[in-house]
Order: C-alpha cells, then sequence, then structure tokens
C-alpha cells in the first residue's frame, strides 16, 4: 500500500462534502455492434497501464494519517461496466430517459 500524497488526501477529503465532490460517469455512444470481449481486454490492459484504476481508498484508523491505495486483489473491471441497448427510437431522449 502507498500513502496518498497531501494533494490526493485533500481532495479524498473534499470528496466528502456534497457540494464540493466531483462525481463523473462516461457516457460512451456507439451506433452499431460492438465488440464486448475487445472492450473489455482494452480497458483491462489499461487497468495495467494505470495501476491506480485497480486500486481503492483504505482510510487510516482514527484519521491520524493520509489515506492509503490499496490494490484490489479480486478486481472485476464488469463491477465497472454498464452496457445498455437502447429501446426504439434510440435516441437522445431515449437515452435519457435511461
Amino acid at each position: 500500500m502507498a500513502r496518498m500524497t497531501d494533494t490526493e488526501a485533500l481532495m479524498w477529503t473534499v470528496e466528502h462534502d456534497p457540494v464540493l465532490r466531483s462525481d463523473f460517469c462516461n457516457l460512451t455512444v456507439v451506433e452499431g455492434e460492438i465488440d464486448l470481449e475487445r472492450l473489455r481486454a482494452n480497458l483491462a490492459r489499461i487497468v495495467q497501464v494505470i495501476p491506480r484504476l485497480g486500486q481503492r481508498v483504505v482510510e487510516a484508523p482514527v484519521r491520524i494519517a493520509a489515506p492509503e491505495w490499496q490494490t484490489v486483489p479480486d478486481f472485476d473491471l464488469d463491477d465497472h461496466l454498464e452496457i445498455v441497448d437502447l429501446d426504439a427510437p434510440g435516441d437522445d431522449a431515449t437515452m435519457l430517459e435511461v
């Protein structure tokens, strides 16, 4: 495990405030078929290249030190992906409803 830098620890603390946190999601719109196994393989390779993506934060007891980054031994990419097929007409309005 590696301790967070001071900047990371500050940002982690700020994330606890619902007004200041920066939740995000990635929405990728694909027209036509997509090779899901190829997508998963590419994303898995990215997690290998950027190990932080496969880690979680572990708080120090009683917050006496900065939190640590811990590699998730059983990291499952599918826990972080949701593949959705839109019903017809499959337009932007339908997508936003989902």
